[in-house]
């Protein structure tokens, strides 16, 4: 079946609409080009603990997914209406595991998924900020999982919480501007 089959979920869109996350996503003043250097220390640790080929820190606006780190995958962004990324925001959970994404029910039909780069396995846990999830700290690899450990959950979601405090330390002092 073509990419063109492809839609996430009603629920999952509503999320992305949110006023108040949107309004989060543009207080954390990194929508634009800006990188961090801590940002690409936490995907080269998430690399490593999934042994994933790639991983990456986003932010999610309402139409954009803007890559503010990615290791092992050249890409700075990519629409949030095929976003994995967009799914573990909205999903409720600490973290989102998709071992096969070929056998995945919402995902067996991405064009992340049948087209370039293929990706057969995913794992991503939300980043916060004031309270709205604005992003995701992800891996992903070409070879699908058999399954993920409780020590690379645990770590993948302590990883998600340094980043949340990466993008705090990022703020500049509103008293001061």
């Amino acid at each position: 079946m073509s990419a063109q089959a492809f839609a996430l979920p009603n629920s999952t869109l509503k999320v992305l609409q949110s006023v108040n996350r949107l309004q989060a996503v543009e207080a954390t003043g990194m929508t634009g080009d800006n990188t961090s250097l801590k940002f690409d220390q936490i995907c080269s640790m998430a690399s490593s603990v999934f042994n994933a080929p790639v991983a990456q820190i986003t932010l999610l606006e309402e139409h954009r997914q803007c890559i503010k780190t990615s290791l092992g995958f050249e890409i700075s962004e990519a629409p949030t209406s095929t976003s994995f990324c967009a799914f573990t925001i909205s999903s409720g959970k600490n973290i989102t595991i998709i071992n096969d994404t070929l056998e995945d029910e919402i995902f067996k039909h991405s064009p992340f998924v049948v087209e370039p780069p293929y990706v057969r396995f995913y794992a991503g846990s939300p980043v916060a900020f004031v309270g709205e999830k604005v992003g995701t700290l992800c891996v992903y690899d070409f070879q699908p999982r058999e399954e993920v450990s409780h020590e690379q959950i645990e770590f993948m979601t302590k990883l998600a919480r340094d980043a949340e405090a990466a993008i705090y330390g990022e703020q500049p002092d509103k008293a001061l501007v």
